[in-house]
């Protein structure tokens, strides 16, 4: 082929060469590899065409086929031929020749030329570098081409490029034998030497095994810890036996806390167990809705009976629960005028405020020890506050186990008190809210606490108000001093009228000695010399404290609940209305853990003595029902825990006067369901009838029988003494109805009258004090501290 032009094929290497002549180029004279005819048909190659410049010119495809078609012999020539060269290789003798001797077709020689031909110069696949005859290319060049991928000298797997060898033996191949740091050794390949450095050189540090009994010999060979062994056995045998006796010891204490431990939780187990004991041979004796408390300056006519409101149910509407004997001496619920009574329901025998130490001993002892199933372990108790009696020293303050004849003496208040609300929590004892005080002391001293107030009061506003008044104060003199003598006559007439409202709380709580006593049990356990044991401290007295804080209002005859809020459930001190000179609408609430009362949303109606109850299926919203003035007999109000609001909720259809019981009830009736209960209220006042009354109506009925000069006997006046009609007998005693909240109803709905659900007749009703109705929470224990 011509170097200087490859757009031809030469004229010489045509077998055929006067046929060939006939296609070739008439300026070059050589067959053109692709005809080119001008405008006379000549045929031209590509070369001269561009250097002749011509024009009008077309490629002739017909005579390029015929042109492949024509015999041509091999043009390429051996560059480096050798006729001397005598090398070994079969390979060079074989292309030892000046040409190639191949012979064909065009086109054949391409495919030949490419793939085949010995004397065709080619580049190095591998590196695109190296030119060389091809089959001089694998002997001469790619042997020892860099860019070549061989398999690793050693044979260790690798393939890799031939220029990376010498690296590869060096730092990575596997099969390279290496030299022992610790022995020397250098016939170790590569893949055994982390093997060999730490299982099988002799002269690798080891670990002696007696190491972990305080063997403190270091670098110890390998080669040489039999010696070791021999040189130190009894040094070894020494360290053994010592840390085997400080492993016992160290077991044997393990073992000894382990017992204390045990010995603690058997304690705990016990005073579990006698409580749960408690539990199953629990014997309520109350299982109803409401206490109606009869009192009585005879014994005939104090008891206390129980309502029941179990729908179709087959049980009286009220049992007795205690009647007296009218031989027995002590009266239990006697006549104390405008006392508060409060109840508590499934009270532990260890919890009863005001039990003595050894009646409460004496009636554990007999349940743990003889678990009789008649043994009652749990019991319902009322306690009887503070009361207006002719005797101010006397102490009216008791507390009686419900159902028994048992009465125990509870410490006099603080401040002797009456008008004022008593409430029970399991949580924080016997809680006495506001009132009156009864001795003159203590009213001379509140009067004078209340002076104090009302001047410190009058300062601020006078400060508040000292800028604005200043033209006034420059006014007519005899204005000013003529009223001042008004006021000065009207308050020292309204001193002789003030009474000396109370805005303490009393608290009666009991330590906690259960828990105390517990702790000290599981304390003193595991301690064997009674000399270390810890002793108990003695039972402090009972007696009554004044709240941290007392009320921003002073109230007489306040209403008083227990309010639940946050997710523990923390039990406040809820007080709302009552009466100072006027009836109150103030609201507050005591926080127990911050000590601190906090102001909530005044009532919408004023109103004191009202019944009030906790709404705990409702977001433990509270209910407020009736109050003394008419405004309010028939009002009830709900305030919303989430809003701080009250909310006036529909009439009762009969008064509610003087402290009515409220609650709410699920189970009245099946067909009532609203999800959150209904509301129960009861009673009215009857504390007009009673002893006073009978006595009343004789002397008024004797006055008439000696105006007409007629003896009559005593008993038949009881009789006919001047009664109330039978409609003013109801209403005093008051009605007992119930609210459906459903929101397409909400109204009350009679249930009876209370001496008609009783049973009671009309001259049964006379004689009977009606003191108080309480409301008996159901679920109490649900809210007991755990």
């Amino acid at each position: 082929m011509s170097a200087e032009n490859d757009t031809v094929w030469p004229i010489s290497i045509f077998l055929d060469k006067q046929i060939a002549g006939a296609f070739a180029c008439v300026n070059c004279h050589n067959v053109p590899r692709q005809v080119i005819n001008d405008a006379d048909n000549k045929n031209y190659c590509e070369h001269c065409v561009a250097q002749l410049r011509l024009a009008g010119t077309r490629a002739n495809t017909a005579i390029d086929a015929m042109i492949n078609k024509l015999k041509v012999k091999c043009p390429n020539v051996n560059t480096k031929y050798n006729e001397h060269d005598d090398n070994d290789d079969d390979h060079k003798q074989d292309n030892n020749k000046k040409e190639c001797e191949w012979s064909g077709t065009v086109d054949e020689w391409l495919v030949h030329n490419n793939a085949d031909c010995a004397f065709a110069s080619i580049t190095c696949k591998y590196c695109g570098k190296y030119q060389t005859l091809r089959y001089l290319m694998e002997s001469a060049h790619q042997s020892q081409c860099d860019e070549v991928a061989i398999e690793c000298e050693l044979n260790c797997g690798t393939k890799l490029f031939r220029k990376e060898m010498k690296a590869h033996l060096l730092n990575d191949c596997k099969e390279q034998t290496q030299t022992c740091e610790q022995c020397n050794r250098s016939d170790i390949k590569r893949k055994e030497l982390e093997k060999h450095a730490l299982q099988d050189c002799e002269q690798r540090p080891v670990v002696c095994k007696y190491a972990s009994y305080g063997c403190d010999v270091k670098n110890v060979k390998k080669g040489e810890l039999e010696r070791h062994y021999q040189e130190y056995g009894v040094y070894h045998t020494e360290l053994k036996m010592n840390a085997v006796t400080e492993s016992l010891r160290e077991e044997l204490k393990n073992l000894e806390k382990k017992i204390t431990a045990q010995n603690k939780s058997i304690e705990h187990l016990k005073y579990r167990n006698s409580k749960l004991q408690m539990q199953i041979h629990q014997k309520e004796t109350l299982r109803d809705d409401f206490l109606i408390v009869f009192e009585s300056d005879l014994n005939k006519n104090s008891f206390v009976s129980s309502v029941n409101f179990k729908y179709n149910s087959s049980m009286q509407n009220h049992h007795l629960i205690k009647p007296l004997s009218w031989n027995k001496e002590q009266i239990i619920y006697k006549r104390v005028k405008d006392c508060s009574y409060c109840f508590g329901s499934n009270v532990y025998i260890d919890q009863i405020i005001g039990i003595t130490s050894k009646s409460k001993q004496q009636h554990i002892q007999s349940c743990v020890s003889t678990l009789s199933s008649k043994c009652i372990c749990t019991f319902n108790v009322i306690y009887r506050v503070g009361g207006d009696t002719v005797d101010v020293n006397e102490n009216n303050n008791i507390c009686n186990v419900l159902g028994t004849d048992v009465v125990f003496q509870l410490p006099q208040l603080l401040m002797s008190r009456f008008n004022h609300r008593a409430v029970y929590s399991k949580i924080h004892g016997i809680l006495a809210v506001g009132g009156e005080p009864i001795k003159k002391e203590d009213m001379k001293k509140e009067l004078k606490q209340i002076d104090k107030e009302n001047e410190e009061n009058k300062r601020k506003v006078a400060t508040s108000k000292e800028n604005k008044n200043r033209k006034a104060i420059l006014g007519s003199v005899e204005q000013l001093l003529l009223e001042e003598n008004k006021r000065k006559a009207a308050t020292s007439k309204d001193n002789k009228n003030r009474k000396a409202i109370l805005g303490s709380v009393e608290q009666l709580l009991l330590a906690p000695n259960m828990a105390l006593s517990h702790y000290y049990q599981v304390r003193n356990a595991g301690i064997k010399k009674d000399e270390e044991k810890l002793q108990m401290p003695p039972e402090p007295e009972l007696k009554w404290r004044n709240l941290a804080a007392p009320m921003k209002y002073r109230r007489d005859c306040p209403s008083v609940g227990l309010f639940r809020s946050g997710q523990k459930y923390e039990e406040q001190l809820f007080v709302a209305g009552g009466w100072n000179e006027k009836d109150l609408n103030y609201v507050e609430l005591y926080n127990f853990k911050s000590r601190e009362w906090k102001t909530l949303s005044p009532l919408n109606v004023k109103r004191n003595s009202a019944g009030m109850c906790e709404w705990k299926q409702k977001n433990h919203n509270m209910v407020i029902v009736g109050g003394w003035n008419k405004k309010t007999v028939n009002s009830v109000e709900e305030w919303d825990a989430h809003k701080n609001k009250w909310y006036v909720l529909n009439n009762t259809n009969h008064p509610h006067r003087y402290y009515p019981a409220c609650t709410v009830y699920h189970d009245l009736n099946p067909f009532i369901n609203s999800g959150y209960g209904v509301i129960v209220v009861m009673g009215n006042d009857g504390r007009l009838y009673g002893d006073e009354f009978i006595k009343k109506q004789q002397s008024m009925l004797k006055k008439k029988n000696q105006q007409n000069d007629i003896n009559i006997d005593p008993n038949v006046a009881a009789k006919e003494a001047i009664p109330p009609s039978v409609n003013t007998l109801k209403e005093d005693w008051g009605f007992i109805e119930f609210y459906d909240p459903r929101d397409w109803i909400r109204k009350w709905t009679v249930i009876d009258n209370v001496p008609s659900f009783l049973n009671l007749t009309d001259d049964e009703c006379k004689q009977l004090y009606f003191q108080s109705v309480l409301a008996c929470p159901h679920n109490v224990n649900s809210y007991a501290p755990k």
